[in-house]
């Protein structure tokens, strides 16, 4: 009967939490779904139908006492949300409360299963931890991504340079190479923020301006983002566009 209870839980959470019912009682604009998104290159709408899939093939399973073939789909779909809930946990710093409730709902369904794969949070938390592409990123707060002979990356040294900014690591592709592919950006450079919440944004006009907003004591401390895209961060510095950077493979710049 917990099965049923818990099963049919998460069906009706994830409903009220997509559009599949013409409304949703919360849209969740947290980074932890900017980020699965991203990551995944599909909107986090999918996620949430795969979780409602799952759940009524769960239910039909158990309905027809397939408990072999119950417990298989239920491993899989634990070890699934625990490599993402805990990949955004240690890559990127940020919690989303759907993943959460899915995941607490989850780990109950497989206590009641007595099913062993419960400890795979741990081995996976180890491996991610060991795996992680932040750690090159050192403990800056601020680190500059560039690369040679890009125009763009040159623009940005050289603002920071005249200004006498101290407190950013220079960095190259060649040492972020795994973090550059993680997260799919294409073009440097690009400022990494490690606050509360690893923050990207990238192009040097945007970094620019993010740098004279944070160091400048003068008029421009007060000059807005005038951006308009957003990624995984949960505070929303935003992007402008694929403009104003130099491709990671090629010494192809755009204007």
């Amino acid at each position: 009967m917990i099965r049923y209870f818990l099963l049919i839980s998460i069906i009706i959470f994830e409903l009220l939490f997509t559009n599949l019912l013409g409304f949703s009682i919360y849209n969740c604009s947290s980074s932890g779904c900017n980020v699965s998104s991203n990551i995944l290159a599909f909107d986090k709408s999918y996620l949430q139908i795969i979780a409602i899939i799952a759940s009524v093939l769960l239910l039909t399973l158990n309905y027809f006492k397939k408990e072999f073939l119950y417990s298989k789909l239920l491993s899989l779909v634990f070890i699934s949300e625990s490599i993402l809930f805990i990949f955004l946990l240690i890559f990127y710093n940020v919690f989303c409360l759907e993943c959460f409730i899915f995941y607490s709902i989850l780990i109950f369904l497989i206590i009641e299963n007595k099913n062993k794969i419960i400890i795979a949070p741990i081995i996976i938390a180890g491996t991610l931890l060991l795996l992680s592409p932040m750690k090159s990123l050192d403990n800056f707060e601020y680190i500059l991504i560039t690369k040679e002979g890009c125009s763009h990356c040159i623009k940005v040294k050289k603002f920071i340079t005249d200004n006498n900014i101290k407190k950013i690591k220079i960095s190259s592709v060649e040492e972020n190479r795994h973090l550059l592919k993680l997260i799919n950006m294409k073009h440097v450079p690009i400022l990494v923020l490690q606050k509360e919440n690893v923050q990207f944004i990238k192009g040097d006009i945007n970094i620019i301006k993010k740098l004279k907003k944070d160091f400048l004591n003068n008029e421009n401390k007060n000059e807005a983002l005038n951006l308009s895209e957003s990624i995984f961060d949960n505070s929303v510095l935003p992007l402008e566009s694929e403009s104003f950077g130099c491709q990671v493979d090629k010494i192809v710049c755009l204007d």
